[in-house]
């Protein structure tokens, strides 16, 4: 529920102290710098590509 973009977005702002888990890794504490909004890979061509966030 945490990962979710619509969830976490409001918060994430440059200079925040974030925590990074990608699954079983653990990467520690780091602080945001920037982020932007990339278009994600269409599964199916009629489909809409869900945004990914970097």
């Amino acid at each position: 529920m945490a990962n979710q973009p619509q969830r976490i977005l409001p918060f994430l702002n440059i200079g925040r102290i974030v925590h990074l888990v990608d699954g079983q890794v653990d990467w520690g504490y780091g602080v945001s710098i920037n982020f932007h909004k990339k278009e994600g890979n269409r599964k199916n061509k009629g489909e809409t590509p869900e945004p990914i966030y970097l």
